[in-house]
This record gives structure tokens, C-alpha cells and sequence, in this order.
């Protein structure tokens, strides 16, 4: 692949240690950009999930480059990595892109994720665009699943 065309996934939890079926053509690199990543969601199953979150510490994640021929490809392989339904309208809210070719971006985090990619040379980049929050029902220690990660 040219290095002008290739598209960042960038990944935290369990993209990370389980990507499926996402189509990447290497592996997971250490130094993604720096985001304020936290558990501040609740996700499908009562799990408590990372997501991008205003006002926490930033951590390093981690980038892949995506198998895809554009941001749009990337974008959708992303989405239904995230939610095997997903559809368009919840791909473009939910999946975060830049793409350098159209200059746009969309999701959390933009200007710090296209400043780091283009620092890196890339014509895109893709990362998981949930919200922060939880249910209004409230969780008892045991309804919580810890997923230890080494």
C-alpha cells in the first residue's frame, strides 16, 4: 500500500485484543494519539465500556492500518465491527473519521486525532464515536463484568 493512502483504526479494550473480523494490515502500534479514554459507558449486556469521555486523563492508544481502499470502507468496517446491525445513519454518528483527501471530520477527539495522523503521514483515520453514559438503572457489584487486560 502507497504510505499516502493508508487509513489509521485507532483502538482501545477490546478492539484491541479482539478485533474480529476487522480487516487491518498490520499489527497493533503503541503510539496512537492521546486521548481522554475511560469507562464511562454502559454498553449491550449491562458491560461498562471505554469510550472517549471529556474531563479524564488522556492514555495513549493504539492504531492499526485498516484494509480498506478509502475512509468510507474503513469507516463502515469499523461500524459493523462495533454492532454487527449497524446501519448507515448509526455508522455516521457513531464511527469517528478523517480523511484527508475531503479535509472533513466527524466525532470526539478530531482536531487531536487529524493533527496526530497527519503527523504521521496518513490519508485517514477511523476510531469508535460512542457516547459517554449509563443506564438510570442502578448497578450492584455483581451485575458488573471486570475484564482484567495484560
Amino acid at each position: 500500500m502507497n504510505e499516502e493512502n493508508r487509513i489509521a483504526s485507532i483502538g482501545w479494550g477490546s478492539l484491541v485484543w479482539d478485533a474480529r473480523d476487522l480487516p487491518l494490515l498490520s499489527e497493533w502500534r503503541k503510539d496512537g494519539p492521546s486521548l481522554p479514554v475511560e469507562f464511562a459507558r454502559e454498553s449491550g449486556g449491562r458491560r461498562i465500556t471505554l469510550v472517549i469521555c471529556k474531563d479524564t486523563p488522556r492514555v495513549q492508544t493504539l492504531w492499526a492500518i485498516a484494509d480498506a481502499v478509502d475512509v468510507a470502507t474503513a469507516r463502515q468496517q469499523l461500524g459493523v465491527r462495533e454492532h454487527q446491525k449497524a446501519s448507515p445513519e448509526w455508522i455516521e454518528t457513531e464511527i469517528g473519521c478523517w480523511d484527508k483527501r475531503s479535509g472533513r471530520s466527524h466525532g470526539g477527539e478530531a482536531e487531536t486525532i487529524v493533527a496526530w495522523a497527519e503527523a504521521k503521514g496518513l490519508a485517514g483515520a477511523v476510531w469508535t464515536n460512542l457516547p459517554c453514559g449509563f443506564s438510570a438503572v442502578a448497578l450492584s457489584p455483581t451485575d458488573i463484568e471486570v475484564v482484567r487486560i495484560s
